[in-house]
């Protein structure tokens, strides 16, 4: 639907009692209902159009009402308005209404709507004293005579519609006063409709950008995060092993027990292994399929059972952007971790696909699963969740066909930030 309303855009002798006044109703309840989104807009033209054309005016307009600039910044002034022009259809060669009009040029007409009662400007048949200063604009405005009415929402005054007469001055009755009041009511919620929509997709971009903060924030913690790790590895490397190994180099030379050397030798080699596992040199060095062969094969070292990689194409794996790639390699070392320390398990297999989108990454066990092991919450599976959900991934645990625990992870296949125009990269 684009809202439009097909009717005959002759107007009745009467205007009233002869039904066409009900069929215009109800289509345009028909073309305003039925709009959403943006199709709203264009269902509120083909009324404001319709409505001129029913009553043989020149021009139809929707006003918001808002408050003025000066009585947002002087509370002295609070109730001071303003009437923003939001949508206005006029006959060929009649000017539109746009921008704002300060509701201090029609004193009497903003006060009645604001009270919530239909009103005409209507010099051939008179108006109030106190109305002079409004009938004054509409002559310099070049408005031979007006009909408005309020918009009412949720019991709250929202908005005017008016409709002006510009060529000829025109009379307007009350029947047509309480038509217009009527009429009010379905622009009302169709322009109620269209600000909803708007503050959703407002909020809608809101979220969008707030997801990109909170993706740049990601990048920013994992990077701090495997930067710290490189440092402790460098450390663990460059002097803790190191000083080790000279110790068990003196301890020999000094003739102390072999046994105490040895020890030494082998706490060297495990710190060796910690600050290799910290480093996330393998991924960034070798891509994410090699590093977890390398890792594969050093846990075969500790595991007696048979590790299995099933994965696609190597090349495709291996242009897995960095901090992603380095997420599903830290995936991958603490699910082996678990599986040392309680599954028990004889078979573990690392399924790694890649597409376009995502990169899906499964590991599973023959292990006791959940039944006889504790449900996953301890600090290697928290800190898991934790980077995944960083990323933007999803990830979940559970008891796959070998019988044993299942990790699952789905990582989107894009880096989590913004460029330096702050565009998003994904």
């Amino acid at each position: 639907m684009t809202g439009e309303i097909r009717v005959s855009e002759r107007r009745s002798s009467s205007g009233i009692g002869d039904g066409s006044f009900d069929s215009l109703v109800a289509e345009l309840a028909a073309g305003l209902v039925v709009s959403e989104g943006g199709e709203l807009d264009g269902g509120i033209e083909t009324a404001l159009r319709r409505i001129v054309c029913f009553y043989g005016a020149d021009r139809s307009t929707l006003f918001r009402i808002g408050d003025s600039v000066a009585a947002s910044a002087d509370p002295e002034r609070a109730g001071e308005g303003v009437l923003i022009a939001t949508d206005c259809w006029a006959r060929p060669g009649v000017p539109r209404i746009e921008g704002v009009i300060d509701e201090r040029l029609f004193p009497w007409a903003s006060t009645t709507l604001r009270g919530g009662e239909s009103l005409f400007l209507d010099p051939t048949r008179g108006v109030p004293a106190e109305a002079a200063e409004d009938l004054a604009t509409c002559r310099s405005w070049g408005i031979a005579s007006l009909i408005a009415a309020p918009l009412v929402a949720q019991g709250r005054v929202v908005g005017v519609v008016a409709i002006g007469q510009l060529s000829r001055r025109r009379p307007w009755s009350d029947a047509e006063r309480l038509q217009l009041a009527a009429i009010s009511g379905l622009l009302a919620g169709a322009v109620a409709r269209r600000r909803s929509h708007l503050e959703l997709a407002s909020a809608r971009e809101g979220l969008r950008d707030a997801e990109a903060r909170f993706r740049r924030a990601a990048t920013t913690a994992i990077r701090a995060q495997e930067e710290e790790r490189r440092r402790i590895a460098r450390e663990l490397h460059d002097d803790v092993s190191q000083r080790l190994v000279s110790l068990s180099l003196e301890l020999e030379l000094a003739g102390v027990s072999e046994s105490i050397a040895a020890e030494v030798r082998g706490l060297a080699e495990v710190v060796h292994g910690h600050s290799r596992r910290l480093h996330p040199r393998l991924v960034e060095s070798l891509g994410l399929r090699e590093a977890i062969e390398t890792e594969i094969a050093s846990f075969g070292d500790r595991f007696d059972g048979r590790v299995e990689l099933i994965a696609n194409d190597r090349r495709d794996a291996d242009e897995i952007p960095l901090e992603i790639a380095s997420v599903a390699f830290r995936l991958v070392q603490e699910s082996l971790r678990n599986v040392a320390r309680h599954a028990g398990a004889e078979v573990v297999e690392i399924r790694l696909e890649t597409s376009e989108e995502e990169l899906r990454l499964a590991v599973e066990d023959d292990g006791c699963g959940f039944e006889s092991a504790a449900t996953p919450r301890g600090l290697g599976v928290v800190s898991m969740r934790e980077r995944v959900a960083l990323v933007g991934g999803d990830i979940a645990f559970g008891v796959g066909p070998l019988g044993g625990t299942l990790v699952e992870a789905r990582l989107p296949r894009r880096e989590p930030i913004l460029d330096g125009g702050g565009d998003a990269t994904a």
